[in-house]
């Protein structure tokens, strides 16, 4: 059977942050840009596991200078149900249920940030 994981993710933005592009090439680029942020790490090693899992990522951008950042925190433990069995969808109290140590536990963090560099290329660093 494959395992079920969820990620949550916050995106926390200022509204005078959000880009306006003068080009349809420099929108797709950023849109490109963020959602290779949202999807970073889906599968690797550092997220395989045994079980399902819940993981906690954080992300926020600006434009000045033309960043985004994020936080992946290390995946948990999906809950579980009294009878053992994985606990999905109802409120997000449900799915933050056992995030706590990790979201208050900074090396569980990996940070990661894409910079649109003078060139007009977004380059990506940890």
């Amino acid at each position: 059977m494959k395992n079920l994981h969820t990620r949550i993710i916050v995106l926390n933005y200022a509204e005078d942050d959000v880009p306006l592009h003068t080009t349809d090439k420099e929108q797709q680029e950023w849109y490109a840009a963020l959602g290779r942020m949202v999807a970073y790490g889906l599968y690797n090693d550092r997220n395989k596991a045994e079980d399902a899992t819940t993981q906690y990522v954080r992300l926020g951008f600006r434009k000045k200078p033309m960043e985004i950042d994020a936080c992946y925190h290390m995946p948990v433990p999906q809950p579980r149900h009294e009878d053992g069995s994985p606990r999905y969808g109802g409120t997000v109290s449900n799915y933050l249920h056992g995030l706590q140590d990790t979201l208050t536990t900074p090396e569980t963090c990996f940070v990661m940030g894409a910079v649109l560099h003078s060139g007009g290329k977004w380059g990506f660093h940890s």
